[in-house]
Order: C-alpha cells, then structure tokens, then sequence
C-alpha cells in the first residue's frame, strides 16, 4: 500500500474509540480485580494497536522533531523488536490524546 497523505474522520474516530474504550475498559475492571501485573503488557498491545491503524501515514508529513506520531512508531517497532519501553497507562492515554491530535492536524481529510 502506498503511503497515505489524509485518512478519514470516520476512521479517526473509530480508531480513537476503540483506544480509549480499551483504556476506559481496563480501568473499569482494574478497580476490582487489581489486574496491575497486566498494564505493561495491555499498554503494548495498545502502542501496537494505535500506530497499525496508521501506519501507511506519509512519514514526510509528520514534519520536524519529534511528535506523537514519531514516537507511537518508534514505541511499537520497540515492541516488535522485543524491547519494549514500560510506559504506564496514564502515559499512554497522554500519547494516545497527542497521537489523534497530530493526526488530525496533520492527516485529516480537509
């Protein structure tokens, strides 16, 4: 597939939903079950999830520096490689907000 310069805002959207769905889901169950050995494991599966549904984005159009976009990849290749970074679920939700407004700002369809 040839690198993508806009997505949809339906895709945004249901891309952001299922995300903080996950998140909202795991908080949920996590208040009774204590399932704190869990969430690194959960936040990777989530870095992988989040940078997959974009991942044909145009690496031009992310721009200089560092973004959110640049660093959801560079997490979930991590991941991939085996060598993940631990980040915790607030610090993914953070990455996660970031992600989807970059994305906007930078992909969205005009």
């Amino acid at each position: 597939m040839l690198a993508q310069k806009t997505f949809p805002q339906a895709r945004i959207d249901h891309c952001r939903k299922g995300v903080t769905g996950t998140v909202n889901s795991f908080r949920a169950l996590n208040r009774d079950a204590k399932l704190d050995a869990f969430e690194p494991q959960l936040v990777c599966n989530l870095v992988l999830a989040l940078d997959r549904c974009f991942v044909h984005r145009q690496r031009g159009l992310e721009g200089e520096g560092e973004s959110a976009l640049k660093r959801t990849r560079d997490l979930a290749e991590a991941v991939a490689e085996g060598r993940p970074e631990l980040l915790s679920l607030d610090d993914f939700e953070q990455l996660a907000e970031a992600f989807f407004a970059d994305l906007e700002a930078k992909f969205g369809a005009a």
